[in-house]
């Protein structure tokens, strides 16, 4: 009986060894890091899932007549990223996306061809013609150059610029042939205009939710391969899966080092909008 005893022992400890011996080889192996996809912004997601797509190459070539321990659930995340995909690609694809680039360029022509003639114009050897040349050059000194700007502010500082020319008579800026500038500027400011309205409502017209939805289910089915990595990985044993496993894991580092950033960033701004009173005292001595 004692013998018994202390055979049952012994293999309860050998267990006990070999439970925590397995758990020591899962450990140093390779897993791919839990990564909460949601904080980041759609083109960031989008990004990550693009290069995690890519990096599918770097998984072990499966011989044939093998099963492919990984297919279903990689086919179901290229399958679900395709979908997200054409969802996100749609926005740029839009035709009034490209009359509005092309309505930009024109307008920001005719506003740098308008402002070189006019400092030319500021000296011009005649007096008359280089007074007025340089009343109007000190408008468009005024407003600064909006080339560079988004196409509202740079809307909104050609017709500020605009307004301000205009309210000169046709015969105060015929001396210095600038009517016809001005007019340039005028119908390709007006173009602008139109090709935003026309994007903005191609835009509303757009399935916004898809790219929510689709976005989603591209997460979910990231989430539910990678488990089945580092499952298969831990089943597998060995190294087959390391390159893939790095890369991944290095991305995941990239995306949580932009987002620390993002939010320290938001933070500091938080701080610096913040405004301080002096607390107003009632009385000498508050109660509590």
């Amino acid at each position: 009986q004692r013998k018994l005893v202390l055979t049952k022992k012994g293999i309860i400890f050998r267990a006990i060894i070999l439970f925590y011996s397995l758990n020591k080889i899962n450990d140093a192996m390779k897993q791919i890091e839990v990564f909460y996809t949601k904080s980041l912004r759609n083109n960031e997601d989008y990004g990550f899932h693009t290069l995690v797509i890519k990096a599918l190459n770097y998984l072990p070539v499966v011989s044939e007549g093998t099963t492919d321990p990984l297919k279903a659930t990689r086919e179901n995340y290229v399958s679900r990223f395709e979908a997200f995909d054409k969802a996100y690609m749609q926005n740029t694809k839009l035709d009034e996306v490209e009359a509005l680039s092309a309505a930009d360029a024109a307008v920001d022509e005719a506003y740098s061809a308008s402002r070189a003639f006019i400092n030319a114009m500021r000296r011009h050897p005649d007096e008359t013609k280089r007074a007025v040349a340089e009343e109007v050059g000190r408008i468009y000194d005024k407003y600064g150059n909006p080339v560079k700007l988004g196409h509202s502010e740079e809307l909104s500082v050609l017709r500020n610029l605009l307004q301000e020319i205009q309210s000169y008579i046709n015969s105060y800026l015929e001396p210095i042939y600038f009517t016809e500038w001005r007019d340039y500027l005028s119908e390709t400011t007006d173009a602008l205009e139109e090709a935003m309205r026309s994007r903005t409502n191609a835009e509303s017209r757009k399935d916004k939710g898809i790219i929510q939805s689709t976005r989603e289910a591209t997460d979910e089915a990231y989430r539910q391969f990678t488990d089945r990595v580092n499952v298969v990985t831990a089943y597998e044993g060995g190294t087959n899966y390391d390159q893939f496993i790095d890369y991944v894991n290095a991305l995941i580092k990239q995306h949580r080092a932009n987002l620390k950033a993002r939010t320290t960033r938001s933070s500091k701004k938080k701080d610096e909008n913040l405004t301080f009173e002096p607390v107003k005292q009632t009385e000498e001595n508050p109660q509590e």
